[in-house]
């Protein structure tokens, strides 16, 4: 079992030291493999969020849109959030 100590280290008098970090506030003895597996899913983890992100994006566009065909046409609209999210229509009462 190795582990691994995070800190920031430092030089005082020819000798070197370990203390803890005040920028990224850490001081920390932990697991090689945790180091890893944090380092190797992090960047993966980041990239999922903001991919998700543009897919629901996408996705709620593609709702929003109305699609017509007439005459072997495709006519594409976008309608307003305003008229998509309309709920004195849905809960009928006025504002």
């Amino acid at each position: 079992m190795s582990v691994l100590l995070i800190g920031k280290a430092v030089n005082k008098n020819q000798k070197v030291r370990i203390e803890k970090d005040k920028v990224k506030d850490i001081f920390v003895l932990s697991l090689t493999e945790k180091v890893y597996r944090y380092n190797l899913y992090r960047p993966l983890r980041k990239s999922l969020i903001r991919h998700l992100i543009m897919l629901l994006t996408l996705i709620t566009l593609i709702f929003m849109m109305d699609l017509k065909i007439e005459d072997g046409t495709l006519f594409i609209s976008i309608s307003s959030v305003y008229e998509s999210f309309n709920l004195s229509e849905i809960f009928n009462f006025n504002l």
